[in-house]
């Protein structure tokens, strides 16, 4: 009986270790697969802004939105590759950012009721929606400028895409559409006015 004992209290410890892994890769896998399909919205906007190389690769080898939600094969490198895309976008969308647009941003999405973190990223997410709109419509780039980019990643993989899909959430939020309206009405005013 104490030989039994012995042995059924050295596997436990064992098999308890060798379970915690496995259930920390599976929630991993489970973060990562929520964190595509949250990013799929911002990322279908603005992937295509990307070199043709990129939007070529994506047609004929692209993700749907049922393999996002579905496939938990590869989550990590898929993710990894959404959120590089994302920001090498914004990059490119950094021609028709006006100067001041981020800081108007800032404060029309505080004065419209979002807190500090919740502020910056609606704002992040108004930027690149009307960027991408000016940029999709064809419209000359704004006046040169020093503006740092928008969306600057870690080095930890898993809070560039927490950070991105909270921009995501506000990207595809019908609440900022009253703010980017009067952010471009502004901008067109004072165009006019020039």
């Amino acid at each position: 009986m104490g030989g039994n004992l012995l042995q059924i209290a050295t596997i436990l410890p064992v098999v308890a270790g060798s379970s915690v892994r496995a259930i920390d890769i599976v929630a991993r896998g489970l973060r990562n697969r929520r964190a595509l399909v949250a990013l799929r919205p911002l990322w279908t906007d603005l992937v295509c802004v990307l070199a043709p190389d990129t939007i070529r690769k994506h047609l004929n080898h692209g993700t749907s939105l049922i393999r996002d939600r579905c496939s938990v094969h590869n989550t990590y490198d898929r993710l990894d590759q959404r959120v590089v895309e994302v920001c090498d976008a914004t990059y490119e969308l950094l021609p028709w950012i006006d100067e001041d647009l981020p800081a108007r941003a800032l404060a029309a999405v505080r004065a419209d009721g979002y807190g500090d973190d919740d502020a910056e990223a609606a704002a992040e997410a108004v930027c690149l929606r009307i960027a991408r709109r000016r940029a999709v419509d064809g419209e000359p780039h704004a006046l040169p400028s020093t503006i740092e980019p928008l969306l600057a990643l870690r080095d930890d993989q898993e809070a560039n895409a927490r950070w991105l899909t909270r921009v995501a959430g506000f990207y595809t939020s019908a609440r900022l559409d009253a703010i980017e309206k009067a952010l471009t009405t502004t901008k067109d005013a004072k165009v006019e006015a020039a």
